[in-house]
């Protein structure tokens, strides 16, 4: 039997144990430093988690949602995986962008950390070059609407972890900037 355990959820699943614990959204300041109104407000979550033998969505809540800073403080979304998982399984995240000024469009930039596999895509289309390059662009959105990116991370060896921050600017004024992450370690023993 796999278990997945939260912060506050727990959903029976087939032999492991994987914790998530979500820096969920805090009424933090909205803002980078010495930013004006509006801008990205970017937000990720956990969605599921997919091995050979099949997809096992177990979606988290937000992190990051209505919070801006360049940090990753509040928007960090956290998981430990333990026990024995399938070779080849991915876990797979969204990132949401909103647009909280006039029309713009939003550079998106991966960095991070670990040798794990780490695939970006939109609508099924692979966007990680771009992604870690730093050429890829939402498409212009209006005040209010949101564009979401994928992120699908491999699980790596027991021992293991990874980080990966995506730093989200405004186009239009490069001040305008908002930051999330996720963090994931595994460790094939389940004490």
């Amino acid at each position: 039997m796999r278990r997945m355990t939260r912060t506050a959820t727990t959903a029976g699943l087939l032999g492991l144990m994987l914790a998530a614990l979500a820096v969920g959204p805090a009424a933090a300041a909205r803002g980078t430093a010495g930013s004006e109104a509006g801008g990205p407000d970017a937000s990720i979550r956990f969605k599921q988690y997919r091995s050979p033998f099949g997809v096992y969505p177990v979606p988290s809540a937000w992190s990051g949602l209505d919070v801006r800073n360049l940090s990753g403080t509040n928007q960090t979304h956290k998981m430990h995986a333990q026990g024995a998982y399938e070779r080849g399984t991915w876990l797979v995240f969204v990132v949401a962008v909103e647009n909280e000024g006039s029309a713009d469009r939003f550079a998106i930039q991966g960095s991070g950390t670990g040798a794990w596999n780490v695939r970006y895509s939109v609508r099924g289309t692979d966007i990680t070059a771009a992604v870690v390059g730093g050429t890829y662009q939402t498409p212009r959105l209006a005040n209010g609407e949101r564009s979401f990116l994928r992120v699908k991370v491999r699980l790596g060896g027991s021992g293991s972890s990874v980080m990966r921050r995506l730093n989200v600017t405004s186009v239009a004024d490069p001040r305008q900037q908002d930051v999330v992450r996720l963090r994931v370690q595994y460790s094939a023993c389940g004490c």
